[in-house]
This record gives structure tokens, C-alpha cells and sequence, in this order.
């Protein structure tokens, strides 16, 4: 941090500039209802891939993801059909 007469001036290293994705910013999550054997009816939740360059890797990722169950949240068991 740098500071003149009436201003501040913040900087950086030079390696901090690009942050490194993160899990949540490769996955995007859908929620459904269904029913947990346990807890009832809960917003079921499943991660899927977000379609990133090469596009047909992703593409075949977002696929096989489509036919994973959505699974409660609190104990990770697949939720059927509300």
C-alpha cells in the first residue's frame, strides 16, 4: 500500500492477480424435492459440471452427471421422487 498527499494506493504482488478456481467455480448445483428414507421431503442436491473449454470433455462430464440421483443434504443418501 502506497500513500500520497490525498490518495491511497492499493497494489498487488504480481502473482496474486489470477486466484485459482475453486470446486464451487467449476460446479454448478441443481436442487430438487424429493424424499429422503430418513429426513422426509428435502431439496435434493447434485453437483454438475459447468461446460468449460475443451467443450467435449465437459460436454461427456455434464452427461454422466445427468444420470447421477440427487442426494439429501444432510446425509448423502439418493432422494426419490417427491
Amino acid at each position: 500500500m502506497t500513500t500520497t498527499s490525498d490518495t491511497t494506493v492499493h497494489t498487488q504482488p504480481y502473482g496474486n492477480k489470477e486466484r485459482a478456481m475453486t470446486s464451487s467455480d467449476k460446479n454448478s448445483v441443481q436442487t430438487r424435492t424429493g424424499r429422503c428414507q430418513t429426513h422426509g421431503v428435502v431439496d435434493g442436491t447434485r453437483k454438475m459440471p459447468r461446460l468449460l473449454f475443451p467443450f467435449i470433455i465437459t460436454g461427456a462430464l455434464r452427461l454422466v452427471a445427468m444420470t447421477r440421483p440427487y442426494r439429501c443434504p444432510r446425509c448423502g443418501a439418493s432422494t426419490g421422487k417427491a
